[in-house]
């Protein structure tokens, strides 16, 4: 992950509401972001280098933080969250993105069909919200069900959750991967504390 060239901040950035309603540091990530995606608006989501990339010095940033900071961003429509590839690794896609003259060929798979218009532009609607249809839920079993509102969200979708993922990008399955790396690390840091005060 590295800068290959040098990127604007468009001004609106500093004026659209979806993002000012989230705070100074998610903002500060979405810059990062920014900073560090292709030119189609596209990078692999790897928390721990995100984390050294966009915050190198800052040792309370932490790979559960920036995964919730993802999920902010998804949430409030300002980037696209998906799975993508043979081993189904999770990229985000700016919803916004200025076109690049001579931008040549993306490394990154492209996102899911349904995430482009008829004019190949990428649209804000359809991208809000954790839950929904084709979203991931909390201790969602392949039937369907909730058995428990406690339980750990799925890895998958509910479209794919019957096949354990599939081999296309899924907008839906990256969130719902993210969402679950971002549960098991509460977890995990939550245990951890525990066995602490234990000693």
């Amino acid at each position: 992950m590295a800068i290959t060239r040098q990127r604007q901040l468009p001004p609106e950035a500093f004026l659209n509401p979806q993002l000012l309603a989230l705070s100074p540091a998610v903002r500060l990530t979405e810059i990062g972001l920014r900073m560090y995606a292709d030119n189609f608006g596209r990078e692999q989501a790897i928390s721990r280098l995100l984390v050294a990339s966009i915050y190198p010095m800052d040792r309370e940033m932490s790979e559960s933080t920036i995964d919730e900071h993802l999920l902010q961003l998804a949430d409030a429509g300002v980037i696209a969250v998906y799975a993508a590839g043979p081993r189904r690794e999770t990229f985000y896609q700016f919803v916004e993105w200025p076109a690049v003259s001579h931008a040549g060929r993306s490394k990154h798979p492209e996102p899911p069909e349904d995430f482009r218009n008829h004019s190949g532009t990428v649209p804000g609607e359809g991208v809000r919200g954790r839950e929904g249809a084709g979203e991931s839920g909390p201790g969602l079993t392949p039937s369907g069900t909730v058995p428990d509102p406690d339980a750990p969200p799925a890895p998958f979708c509910r479209a794919h959750l019957e096949t354990l993922g599939t081999d296309e990008p899924c907008q839906p399955c990256g969130r719902a991967r993210l969402a679950r790396k971002f549960y098991d690390d509460q977890l995990f840091a939550r245990r951890r504390a525990a066995e602490a005060s234990d000693d």
